[in-house]
């Protein structure tokens, strides 16, 4: 066991190592901040850096324009703080998509951290097949979203008492959008939208 911990650990240096030089920053933050949580979580390597504590908990990995966090049970969590901003069609896994450039806020990740952990603890997941409780599915509406609307308290509501469905595909077409004035542009047309009382 301690001779595949060396391993892992081993491989994800080597990894993280290899990345440009405009990434390594916030690969090795990300790493520390995995290393240094309460829960010791224990890192792993499948098909790339990921974490387990009772059950798989994160991955990371790099790519051109953007680092990618995956929370394997992302769609089970509440992310109070709303790190979330990918991946919302997938049934078990969230994703935190960060830009070239920008950082990820310290302890709002160590908190998600937690509370993967606390998630797999409860449910202890390791070995065995996640079934997504039977209760009504709700989601989240991001601030960026709730700040537009705040003048326009009618069509947040109708927002919120959409179907799960249109809401999410709202929410997925407006945090996709990777430029401010794209995202912008399209906060008005879900605007006009939820104001004729239309999905996408």
């Amino acid at each position: 066991m301690q001779k595949d911990v060396r391993s892992n650990a081993k491989k994800i240096e080597e990894y993280i190592d290899l990345a440009p030089e405009n990434q390594k920053v916030l690969l090795l933050k990300i790493r520390k901040i995995i290393l240094e949580n309460d829960f010791q979580l224990l890192e792993d390597w499948k098909l790339g850096p990921n974490c387990s504590y009772q059950g798989m908990v994160c991955g990371f990995a790099y790519f051109k324009k953007h680092i990618k966090i995956n929370f394997f049970n992302g769609a089970f969590l509440q992310d109070k703080h709303q790190l979330f901003n990918y991946g919302f069609d997938n049934e078990h896994n969230r994703g935190i998509n960060v830009p070239n450039g920008e950082g990820i806020h310290e302890k709002h990740f160590a908190a998600l951290l937690k509370e993967a952990c606390l998630y797999n603890q409860k449910n202890n997941t390791q070995n065995q097949s996640i079934i997504r409780p039977k209760t009504a599915i709700t989601i989240e509406i991001p601030s960026v979203i709730r700040i537009f609307l705040k003048a326009y308290p009618s069509e947040l509501s109708n927002l919120e008492s959409i179907s799960y469905t249109h809401k999410k595909e709202y929410i997925k077409w407006i945090l996709e959008a990777k430029k401010e004035e794209n995202q912008q542009r399209r906060l008005a047309k879900m605007l006009e939208m939820l104001q004729a009382k239309k999905h996408l």
